[in-house]
C-alpha cells in the first residue's frame, strides 16, 4: 500500500463501514509531507469534484 502513493496522483480507498479505511488513509499520509486526505461524506468535497476535478486533486506536493 506505501508504494501506490510514490507515483500515483490520487488514490481511493473503499470498502465496507467501520473496517479502519479512514485510519488506513492517515496512516500514509501521515507517512508523506505533501499528502492530503478528502473525504466524499464532506458535502464540499463532491461539490469541488463535479466543479473541478483537477484542481481538487491538483497541489503542490
Amino acid at each position: 500500500m506505501t508504494e501506490a502513493p510514490a507515483d500515483t496522483r490520487a488514490i481511493v480507498v473503499n470498502g465496507a463501514r467501520q473496517v479502519g479505511k479512514r485510519a488506513l488513509a492517515k496512516m500514509i499520509t501521515g507517512r508523506l509531507p505533501d499528502a492530503r486526505e478528502l473525504y466524499l461524506d464532506d458535502p464540499a468535497t463532491p461539490a469541488a469534484a463535479r466543479d473541478d476535478p483537477r484542481g481538487l486533486v491538483h497541489h503542490d506536493g
